[in-house]
């Protein structure tokens, strides 16, 4: 299974909105091109708005394209992963700012991973205070998960198709 995830001009975005400010302070913009990023290796780590603050499990890949996307991009890739705790990539962007409401903006495309059978599932996962998730299943289907609030369907995508991804986190109204 491939996943390849983030890219285009601007392609990974996390905004912070907070209530108090009229215009939002972007804390990453990552487009995984050089010379920051190199294609072929693991993205470059650090500080900075333009690299991941970690590499958590895996080993995610910048590829030159994919799929649906014609510029570099962060492959997640399931193949080789052994690790006993972790048969899947992550990778992290550290916040910490004390926000109360985030905006993220990506493009996803799959390849050999709708209604493979794998059971695999591409998650986001914004660890706040309560649990919120967006899935990405393998038969398909995009679903949410809130802790306390709302949870269900919101669509769905097929391998090949570009999905532009906009996805706000507001931790006052718990969406």
């Amino acid at each position: 299974m491939k996943l390849k995830v983030l890219t285009g001009v601007t392609i990974f975005q996390l905004l912070l909105a907070a209530s108090a400010q009229a215009i939002p302070t972007t804390y990453y913009d990552i487009d995984f091109s050089t010379p920051t990023h190199n294609v072929g290796a693991a993205p470059t780590t650090g500080t900075g708005t333009d690299k991941v603050s970690s590499v958590v499990f895996g080993q995610p890949v910048v590829e030159s394209s994919f799929g649906a996307l014609s510029s570099e991009s962060l492959v997640f890739n399931t193949t080789g992963n052994s690790q006993r705790c972790c048969y899947y990539d992550q990778i992290k962007l550290g916040l910490g700012k004390g926000s109360d409401r985030y905006q993220v903006l990506f493009d996803l495309s799959t390849e050999n991973y709708v209604n493979t059978g794998s059971g695999n599932t591409f998650t986001l996962l914004f660890d706040t205070p309560e649990v919120r998730n967006i899935y990405f299943n393998n038969d398909g289907t995009i679903r949410y998960y809130n802790t306390y609030g709302p949870s269900g369907a919101i669509g769905n995508f097929t391998d090949g198709s570009l999905l532009n991804m906009m996805i706000d986190v507001s931790l006052v109204a718990n969406t």
